[in-house]
C-alpha cells in the first residue's frame, strides 16, 4: 500500500473510463519532471480534499487532502522534487511521482518533455 494514500488513484480512474493505455506524452516521468494541471481541468476544493473534473475526457477524480495539496502545487514552474521538498514529504517521492504520472495518464496533468514542450495524454 502506498505511503501517500489517495481516495482514488488516477491510473485506476483511467482504466475505469477506458482511457488509452499508451500515453501521447513522455513514457516515464521522474522527480525531475515539471508537471502542471491541465488547463481543461476544473477542481473543487473541500475541507477533506478535492474533486477534479476534465470535461473533454469525462474524467472525474476525488483526491484526499494530500492529493489535493499536491494538485494545487502542480504549477509547471517547479519539478516534482521541488514540490516534494517544499511540502516536506521527501520520504514518499516515489509515491508522488506515481501519483502525478497517474494524473498525467488520465489527462488531468501535463508533463514537460526534454525539448520543453508541454505534453498531455
Amino acid at each position: 500500500m502506498s505511503k501517500f494514500p489517495l481516495v482514488a488513484r488516477a491510473s485506476d480512474v483511467a482504466k475505469s473510463v477506458g482511457a488509452p493505455s499508451t500515453p501521447a506524452g513522455p513514457t516515464r516521468i521522474d522527480e525531475g519532471t515539471r508537471a502542471r494541471r491541465s488547463p481543461h481541468a476544473i477542481a473543487w476544493v473541500f475541507a477533506d480534499g478535492a474533486v477534479v473534473y476534465e470535461p473533454e475526457r469525462g474524467v472525474l477524480v476525488r483526491l484526499d487532502l494530500n492529493g489535493a495539496e499536491l494538485w494545487r502545487q502542480l504549477d509547471g514552474r517547479r519539478s516534482i522534487a521541488d514540490v516534494v521538498q517544499e511540502l516536506g514529504i521527501e520520504s514518499v517521492v516515489a509515491d508522488v511521482v506515481a501519483f502525478v504520472d497517474g494524473l498525467r495518464e488520465t489527462g488531468l496533468v501535463e508533463a514537460q518533455d526534454a525539448a520543453g514542450t508541454w505534453l498531455s495524454r
